[in-house]
């Protein structure tokens, strides 16, 4: 199965194999037990409503900075890095501060 970005709610995105490996990624990062309970209870404290994978139009059409480069790619080409480097998933793979 291939690696996926998952946009979990307006805030963040996680790097997964699936929805349910970036939801229990996701609340073990946040405090939360990785069971059903509490990955519901990450899920409404956090906004989590509708998470989805994105399209590979997303993929490229959503910009990514690197914050200790200050370089700017897309989604798409910071996802290759990862895998390229070795990265392990599930992950988290981008924030915003809202």
């Amino acid at each position: 199965m291939a690696v996926q970005i998952f946009r979990m709610n307006d805030c963040d995105w996680y790097a997964a194999e699936s929805l349910q490996d970036a939801l229990a990624c996701m609340a073990e990062e946040l405090g939360f037990a990785t069971t059903l309970e509490g990955i519901a209870e990450m899920r409404e404290e956090f906004g989590v409503d509708d998470p989805q994978a994105l399209s590979e139009e997303e993929m490229r059409q959503t910009p990514f900075l690197e914050e200790e480069s200050g370089t700017q790619c897309n989604f798409r080409r910071a996802l290759d890095v990862l895998i390229s480097t070795g990265e392990k998933f599930p992950c988290s793979f981008a924030t915003t501060e809202c």
